[in-house]
């Protein structure tokens, strides 16, 4: 039996401090609208800056995103380089945990995390905008505006991509972003943190290739 030591399941204390938080806690709903093919990257776009009072079409991000219409996929960076022509800052760090997410989704910031979808490992985009002790509230291009995951389900399609997320904010809300991520708001230190955990995920599951 393999046991994993996932960095999806480590104390929140390591990413700057857990706080007192609501058992649960949602955003506003996000704008949706069911992706086109290959168009989860400019759906969340969309979502995104719908929070931020921003509004564009799904035609117009992935016009912005894809080289041309046979582009099958847009990145993290794509996402970020785009989302930042809006004037928003962000970061794109790994080896997020779900007290972190509650953590930014009390503090008014929805989370984009990258997963996969459940049938496949294919990347897919979704954004967390609320949380119950035991749920993530998602907004899923392909599967809905409310699609909801336990912590369990949730954790083992992040693991796939390191715990890979990305948070935007106004660059005005930089200092209550530095101090949820503490660390991990460097690049450097956020990379020396996930060397340390996938080290141990190694050694704690030697046959997991994720790890």
């Amino acid at each position: 039996m393999i046991r994993r030591f996932n960095v999806l399941a480590l104390p929140a204390v390591l990413l700057g401090g857990a706080l007192a938080l609501p058992a649960s806690f949602n955003l506003d709903p996000l704008r949706h609208e069911p992706q086109r093919l290959n168009n989860c990257g400019p759906v969340t776009a969309m979502s995104v800056l719908s929070h931020f009072g921003i509004r564009v079409t799904q035609t117009a991000a992935a016009n912005a995103l894809k080289d041309d219409a046979s582009d099958p996929q847009v990145s993290s960076l794509e996402l970020y380089d785009y989302l930042t022509r809006f004037g928003l800052s962000g970061v794109i760090r790994y080896g997020g945990t779900p007290e972190l997410i509650r953590e930014l989704v009390a503090a008014g910031f929805p989370v984009v995390v990258q997963q996969r979808l459940q049938s496949s490992n294919t990347a897919h985009f979704r954004t967390v905008y609320g949380y119950t002790s035991g749920t993530f509230l998602t907004s899923d291009p392909l599967l809905g505006a409310d699609l909801r995951l336990n912590v369990s389900t949730f954790a083992d399609l992040w693991h796939y991509y390191n715990g890979e997320y990305l948070v935007m904010y106004r660059p005005s809300q930089e200092a209550e972003i530095r101090a949820i991520l503490g660390d991990d708001f460097s690049i450097a230190g956020n990379w020396q943190r996930i060397l340390r955990v996938e080290q141990q995920n190694v050694i704690a599951s030697p046959n997991d290739p994720y790890a």
